[in-house]
């Protein structure tokens, strides 16, 4: 049987960590208020464009893998090359031209050209050496990555508590532990005091489901 993780839902409560057998380690789900469940919407939208955006870096990076880039490239993608090589530059010149525009916020209306001029820049090119470009796009799929991490912990987060306080400085603090190679895995959730109403101890069944 495999223990349920922090931050399972089950029937209206939530595990907050240790023994899951224990109902004090079960809190009551909260209520989130609408301005707090706006900006984890938010959260998610942005983890989705910032997935699309490494998505599209790393198929910037299958071609640059087949095709060399480099500074020698500005000079334009030349009609002499051979044909595949000039198809793959094109296909990288197009990938790079949607990527920006990808990063719009919906409803937001235009993008700034300072906006776009950020978003390309933090993009591989065909302009820059094939390292280069590798690393730019290791930075965004870790910037992806964290991304989404924050998302599932805004939602957990106010689940458990109820309000967004406190989120984003909890989440720092556990994400520079993982980055640092400590902490893999999310930790138990600091809820407000009080388990599931009787106390007592849950009882689970051969397949892992929790018994009422």
């Amino acid at each position: 049987m495999q223990a349920p993780r922090p931050g399972t839902v089950e029937d209206g409560y939530i595990f907050v960590g240790g023994d899951p057998g224990q109902e004090a380690n079960w809190r009551p789900v909260q209520k989130v208020s609408s301005q707090d469940a706006s900006a984890i919407a938010d959260m998610r939208g942005a983890a989705t464009r910032s997935q699309n955006f490494a998505t599209m870096a790393d198929q910037f990076m299958d071609l640059n893998r087949q095709t060399g880039t480099g500074p020698a490239r500005s000079f334009g993608l030349g009609e002499l090359l051979p044909s595949k090589t000039s198809a793959n530059l094109q296909a990288m010149q197009a990938i790079a031209s949607r990527a920006a525009p990808s990063m719009r916020v919906p409803g937001s209306g235009a993008t700034s050209d300072k906006d776009m001029a950020l978003y390309m820049a933090s993009f591989p090119k065909v302009t820059n050496w094939g390292g280069s470009n590798a690393e730019v796009t290791k930075g965004l799929k870790q910037d992806a990555s964290k991304t989404a991490a924050r998302a599932a912990w805004a939602e957990k987060w106010t689940q458990t508590t109820g309000s967004l306080t406190g989120a984003d400085a909890a989440f720092e603090t556990w994400w520079a532990g993982r980055s640092a190679g400590g902490q893999k895995k999310a930790p138990p959730i600091a809820p407000p005091p009080g388990g599931k109403a009787g106390g007592g101890v849950i009882s689970y069944d051969q397949n892992g489901n929790r018994i009422r």
